[in-house]
């Protein structure tokens, strides 16, 4: 087991330890779009959203809106088991 990571270490070492090439323009610098990341539409109001006024859209709207919910009753009582 010591014989294979001293060859690991061995042919990897040279490649950990080689001097990375750098291009013409030196080290990559990475910067911040200089625009802004949103803009403000010249045409305000917003998309039209079509049947936003119906029932399943809007529960609001609904005649069961303003009933509050209550306890159900007791369920019923199993009937017994008939002895045969």
């Amino acid at each position: 087991m010591l014989v294979h990571k001293t060859i690991l270490l061995a042919l990897a070492a040279p490649l950990w330890l080689a001097p990375m090439p750098i291009g013409t323009e030196g080290v990559p610098v990475i910067a911040a779009p200089a625009t802004p990341v949103k803009v403000r539409p010249v045409e305000e109001g917003g998309m039209d959203i079509p049947f936003q006024d119906i029932i399943v859209m809007n529960p609001a709207l609904s005649a069961r809106a303003d009933k509050t919910g209550g306890l159900e009753p007791w369920p019923e009582e199993p009937l017994a088991v008939s002895e045969r």
